[in-house]
């Protein structure tokens, strides 16, 4: 006979007073969304599922005593991440539920950081940023109608191991880079549509920032830097670290180099970078990148005539390009106080 899984209620309901009892724990199902939630000891807080979904499940004895429950999901609606269960032994709700996301309580409501989701009919509220990468699907499903294979992280901290090598993002709204050993990124991992085109691994932003550092804070040397600067290189050309004379950690920046009409090189300000913070933005590298991308396009077509024209040219190029408005006031005071030196108004 098909029964539903049940939440009894505990008969030592958790105390205000007892600080450790009012730990809980977050167990995920395979796309991050929340199934149970439990305490310090190991008591059934919450239980969750979500449409669709329509196996015969069995549960352990885990959270809530000795018995196997079973239920079933008679059907299976297109209500993605719609509420289906959700059973409490006590007053305390998790806000955190389908795909580990925030759910707002008046509206039902879940924030994914870029836009908003409606779980009850399956679409987001907003187009989606990058809808003119997906022009054969509407700009409001959610994962492309297939939310049981695939997620939606608004993944944004980018990390890199010891070496400078990119290893995945996490789905914080941040820009940060970090730097965290490999071993601590494989033990933590998440892997996500395995073992098919579109496989990534990713990981939790809580244990991202617990196992890594944000690169002005970590012990690196300048060629592992200068690798994880390469990540976001969008010029043919080759970098380097800026001599320790002219990159003295007063101001951050990049410099670009040539011979004639060919550029060779950009010299990085690593030190300067790392004391200002651009170092750990990755929206405020691309940004100096773009600045420097317009150089090369100059430099490649002779245009460099007048020094006040290029720079105002680049300038422009690093205000217009997309990364500008995502990065840090501070960092959009100093391009504007450097165009105005060269006659600009922002």
């Amino acid at each position: 006979m098909k029964q539903q899984a049940t939440v009894k209620k505990r008969s030592n309901p958790i105390s205000m007073n007892t600080a450790e009892t009012l730990r809980y724990f977050y167990h995920p199902d395979h796309i991050g969304s929340t199934s149970w939630v439990t305490d310090s000891a190991k008591n059934g807080i919450q239980y969750c599922e979500y449409l669709p979904a329509k196996k015969l499940r069995f549960f352990s004895s885990l959270a809530f005593g000795n018995e196997k429950q079973v239920f079933h999901h008679a059907h299976c609606l297109r209500r993605f991440g719609e509420p289906f269960l959700d059973q409490r032994s006590t007053t305390w709700n998790s806000r955190y539920t389908f795909s580990g996301k925030e759910r707002d309580g008046e509206t039902g409501y879940s924030y994914f950081g870029a836009r908003y989701y409606n779980s009850d009919i399956s679409i987001w509220l907003s187009v989606d940023p990058l809808s003119d990468k997906y022009p054969n699907q509407s700009n409001y499903v959610y994962c492309s109608n297939n939310p049981i294979m695939r997620i939606d992280p608004n993944g944004e901290d980018d990390y890199f191991n010891e070496n400078g090598v990119y290893l995945g993002s996490d789905f914080s709204k941040t820009d940060f880079v970090r730097v965290m050993s490999q071993e601590n990124w494989d033990n933590t991992k998440m892997i996500f549509n395995e073992n098919s085109e579109d496989e990534f691994e990713t990981i939790n932003q809580d244990l991202g920032i617990l196992f890594s550092n944000v690169v002005s804070e970590s012990n690196i040397s300048d060629e592992v830097a200068l690798k994880i600067y390469g990540h976001y290189n969008t010029t043919d050309c080759k970098l380097q670290a800026m001599n320790k004379a002219e990159d003295n950690g007063e101001s951050g920046g990049m410099r670009i180099n040539a011979t004639g009409n060919t550029p060779t090189h950009i010299e990085i300000k690593i030190e300067g970078n790392k004391r200002t913070k651009v170092s750990d933005h990755f929206n405020e590298i691309v940004n100096m990148f773009s600045h420097e991308e317009q150089h090369e396009k100059d430099i490649k077509s002779g245009n460099i005539g007048n020094e006040n024209k290029t720079e105002e040219r680049a300038i422009n190029a690093q205000k217009e390009h997309s990364s500008f408005s995502k990065t840090r006031p501070e960092y959009q005071k100093g391009v504007k106080k450097y165009g105005i030196k060269y006659g600009l108004n922002f």
